[in-house]
């Protein structure tokens, strides 16, 4: 197998991150060229630190902001070779200047025998196979077990036999394939999404990154990080949440604020290490 498979980034965490963002972050930006490039900026930091999940929630009434980012994150972390899948949007008008992600499962080729795991889309199924696109020269057939959940346009992991170019679905667990994007538009929708996580809310008034914080941190399993908007404290944007803890991950910063994503890169860095 090729030696794209035992790159070190290609494992998941063992402690699963889910990051929590405002749809306002996109306001402050005055063109759709410059939201998708911010978007991209988020997109590339949550990759690169191998986050799970992001979870866009919906502030300030502001429906286009909230469905643009959704949509954005989405095109982002989608493989280039199943991006034709997506349907045109005005919100993607500019996805075109995004950064590719280039996480490892973006890169594998066209060839199935040095690359033989790899996403794929579901295209039509029936009753114990599917097919779908591996991006690879035609679509392929997939076999389905029995207790296989799988509905036609979902981005499943597959592992293929080049010799009878079928396939089978591979566990998604061995290998980290990019973050999911979901939505909240209450703050009941975001508590229910993240109440068996630590929730850990990352402000210039939260505590420093302690000792204690960071054993508090490595029991739970699981850490939502919540972060605010343009104007706005976690504490204004999240109001009924609830955080665990709340903490300041750069102590002492030269500047008066931190954008959403200098706050999200800091973040990450510094618990990177914990998490691991």
């Amino acid at each position: 197998m090729d030696i794209l498979y035992s790159q070190p980034g290609i494992r998941p965490r063992k402690t699963r991150i889910t990051v929590v963002i405002p749809s306002s972050v996109l306001d402050t930006e005055a063109t759709g060229l410059q939201r998708a490039l911010k978007a991209s900026r988020i997109a590339r930091i949550a990759a690169m630190f191998r986050v799970n999940e992001i979870i866009v929630y919906k502030w300030e009434r502001n429906k286009q902001s909230f469905k643009e980012l959704c949509d954005l994150l989405e095109y982002a972390v989608r493989p280039p070779y199943l991006k034709k899948y997506i349907p045109l949007r005005k919100t993607l008008r500019h996805a075109g200047v995004m950064e590719p992600l280039n996480i490892w499962i973006h890169k594998v080729s066209k060839n199935a025998e040095k690359h033989p795991i790899r996403l794929a889309q579901v295209l039509e199924i029936w009753a114990e196979e599917a097919l779908i696109d591996a991006g690879l020269q035609k679509p392929l057939t997939l076999k389905l077990d029995a207790g296989s959940r799988v509905s036609k346009g979902d981005i499943v992991l597959v592992k293929i036999n080049p010799a009878t170019w079928e396939a089978e679905l591979y566990d998604e667990r061995r290998f980290y394939t990019g973050y999911t994007v979901n939505c909240a538009r209450k703050p009941v929708e975001l508590f229910t999404q993240t109440k068996k996580h630590f929730r850990l809310g990352l402000t210039r008034h939260g505590k420093p990154l302690s000792n204690g914080l960071i054993k508090k941190i490595r029991v739970i399993g699981n850490i939502s990080l919540y972060l605010g908007g343009p104007h706005y404290d976690i504490f204004q944007v999240y109001r009924g949440v609830g955080f665990h803890e709340t903490v300041n991950v750069h102590e002492n910063q030269g500047t008066e604020t931190l954008r959403t994503e200098e706050a999200l890169c800091v973040g990450l860095s510094r618990l990177s290490p914990i998490v691991d």
